[in-house]
């Protein structure tokens, strides 16, 4: 396995579990400069850029109730420009109640200098897929 793709994993593993245990912690995960987009099928999507930004859009999302399902998922993860690392996820999502409804997310990782070497968020784009 190479660099990148067990980054990724490590990365995937502790997101969602922030998401599903946690969501009011998962702005953490994102830099100050980071962009979160968020559409549904052909709307236009909603673009919300730095923590704060994003910790709000996460409280108007209402992912508290969610449930993420990466057990029938993929992941692809490849090395990109500036030793950052891009990140392909499938799942499927349930919103408060709803039916199970499959997503794609994509980050961008941007390796942090610190004593304790991690990976946050630059930008995130996640769409809803709608299966006709």
């Amino acid at each position: 396995m190479d660099t990148a793709h067990l980054v990724a994993v490590g990365f995937i593993k502790a997101y969602y579990k922030c998401a599903t245990t946690n969501p009011s912690n998962l702005h953490k995960f994102f830099l100050p400069s980071s962009n979160f987009s968020f559409s549904s099928g052909t709307t236009d999507n909603t673009t919300s850029t730095g923590s704060d930004g994003i910790r709000e859009r996460i409280v108007e999302w209402g992912i508290e109730e969610a449930v993420f399902d990466l057990d029938e998922s993929s992941l692809d993860a490849q090395e990109s420009v500036s030793d950052s690392i891009i990140v392909c996820v499938t799942g499927s999502i349930t919103v408060k109640g709803a039916e199970a409804t499959p997503f794609v997310q994509t980050f961008l990782l941007q390796k942090q200098v610190s004593r304790v070497e991690s990976s946050r968020v630059e930008s995130r784009l996640y769409l809803y897929l709608y299966l006709y």
